[in-house]
C-alpha cells in the first residue's frame, strides 16, 4: 500500500479547503494514458482507499491503482513554485511529482535520484 506522510496529508488537506466546502468531496489520485499521476476532485466509491487528516478524509486511490502503488511514498517539498507532492518508491529509483497547487502532475522524475 502507498504510504502517506503527515506532510502530504497536510497539503492534501489545503488543497481539498482551497477547491470545494462540499464535505462529501475529496482528492483522488489517478494516472493518466502515460503513467502520470494526477489529483481531481470527486467523491468516495466503494472499493477506495481512503486516507484521513485530523478526521476529514482528504484522498481516495482507486483499488487497482493503490495495489500498483505498494512501496511508494508520497510527501511533500517546498520548492521555489511552492509546495510540491512527490511520489518516491522505496527502493530509492525515483518517482513523479505533482505540484500541490495543480489539479495534474506537472513533473517526471525532477529531482529525484
Amino acid at each position: 500500500m502507498i504510504e502517506i506522510t503527515d506532510a502530504a496529508k497536510v497539503e492534501l488537506k489545503r488543497i481539498l479547503d482551497e477547491n470545494s466546502q462540499d464535505p462529501s468531496m475529496l482528492l483522488r489520485l489517478t494516472a493518466g494514458p502515460e503513467g502520470s499521476l494526477g489529483l481531481i476532485l470527486d467523491k468516495a466509491a466503494q472499493g477506495d482507499n481512503l486516507f484521513e487528516h485530523d478526521g476529514i478524509t482528504v484522498l481516495a486511490i482507486e483499488e487497482g491503482l493503490a495495489g500498483m502503488m505498494n512501496g511508494i511514498s508520497m510527501d511533500i517539498e517546498d520548492t521555489d513554485e511552492g509546495p510540491m507532492l512527490t511520489f518516491r518508491s522505496d527502493c530509492g529509483c525515483g518517482g513523479s511529482s505533482c505540484c500541490g497547487d495543480h489539479d495534474t502532475c506537472c513533473g517526471d522524475d525532477s529531482g529525484h535520484s
